[in-house]
């Protein structure tokens, strides 16, 4: 008969790219010997983990360096935790944009309200 032996998981190394405040951001992480999830902390406001695929997604609201902590886990064990800088990067001060906007009927906007 064959069995096999379930190893605890191992984590790659992190490296996470440069975020930059609202844009969309994805990055995956990976493990060795068959992680069943993978749990992360440290994340900025805005993103969030996929514990079952190992992914970072979202659009950061705020600037900073975040430092991120990860772990695989699965039925024989859990990881030891790797740590990366997360940056995300403000806007540069010349930079426009677009924005939405409801605003009810009021005397500061003329009784003009929005759609």
């Amino acid at each position: 008969p064959v069995s096999a032996t379930l190893l605890v998981p191992v984590m790659q190394p992190l490296v996470f790219p440069a975020a930059m405040i609202g844009a969309t951001y994805e990055q995956g992480v990976a493990a060795l010997n068959h992680p069943a999830r993978y749990e992360a902390t440290g994340l900025p406001r805005g993103m969030v983990f996929d514990g079952v695929n190992g992914v970072v997604r979202g659009r950061a609201v705020e600037a900073g360096v975040f430092p991120v902590q990860v772990r695989a886990v699965n039925a024989a064990g859990e990881s030891a935790p790797v740590s990366a800088l997360l940056v995300v990067r403000a806007l540069p001060a010349n930079v426009l944009g677009n924005f939405t906007l409801l605003a009810a009927r009021s005397a500061e906007n003329g009784l003009l309200g929005s759609q």
